[in-house]
């Protein structure tokens, strides 16, 4: 698979892309910023349907996927992803009555969150403001990411989750790993990418190295 953006098309952001993920895979994309990772991202949710070769779903071309349909079951983290003027219930949930506040309960836990939710006057009626205004980069992140994981998606494309403090750092990685869900997320934390099934490291839009970090080392 190889893409462009339309703005510079002869600048080709991936190039010759080519790999296989097996259904439940941990998969850690590492490399330089610009190397094209996040886009990588922003293709398999169907973003940006013009590009060169194909991208397979369960063997199903993804453009043939209702689009709509497929974000509803995948669960995305993204940078250019915001907290939207309403309450925090509704920001975690986007809609779906389906979401109990038990579930969030639970999973906040793991993100670290209680503190932050104990000290909420009105809980999860909370009324959050465009683009996180007078919360912290921190806080901002746990939501999006809460938001994200919240229901248990088959598949998990998340841009740097793991930027957090360590303790939460770790927890998540654990939940990660429990989950029969697929994961594609970019991070260059070397310890954590040791315990994904793979590593596909990229430099300048081409994948570098695939596999294992001990049998891909030696040659980044």
């Amino acid at each position: 698979m190889t893409f462009a953006y339309e703005n510079d098309v002869k600048n080709k952001v991936l190039q010759n892309v080519t790999f296989k993920i097996r259904k439940g895979e941990k998969i850690c994309l590492m490399g330089p910023q610009g190397a094209g990772k996040s886009t990588l991202l922003k293709l398999l949710t169907g973003a940006y349907p013009d590009h060169e070769g194909n991208i397979l779903l369960n063997n199903i071309s993804l453009g043939n996927y209702d689009l709509q349909s497929l974000r509803n079951n995948t669960g995305i983290l993204l940078s250019q992803q915001d907290i939207f003027n309403g309450t925090l219930l509704e920001n975690i949930t986007m809609g779906n009555r389906s979401i109990t506040v038990e579930q969030i309960l639970i999973l906040a836990n793991q993100l670290n969150l209680n503190t932050y939710l104990a000290d909420l006057k009105d809980g999860f009626n909370t009324q959050l403001y465009p683009a996180g205004e007078k919360l912290s980069r921190k806080i901002i992140h746990k939501i999006l990411l809460l938001r994200a994981l919240i229901n248990t998606p088959q598949l998990l494309l998340l841009e740097d989750p793991f930027d957090m403090e360590q303790s939460t750092r770790e927890s998540i990685m654990n939940y990660l790993l429990t989950l029969d869900s697929t994961v594609i997320a970019t991070f260059n934390n070397i310890d954590l990418a040791k315990k994904f099934d793979t590593i596909i490291y990229f430099q300048d839009g081409i994948i570098k190295a695939y596999g294992k970090w001990d049998d891909i080392k030696d040659s980044l």
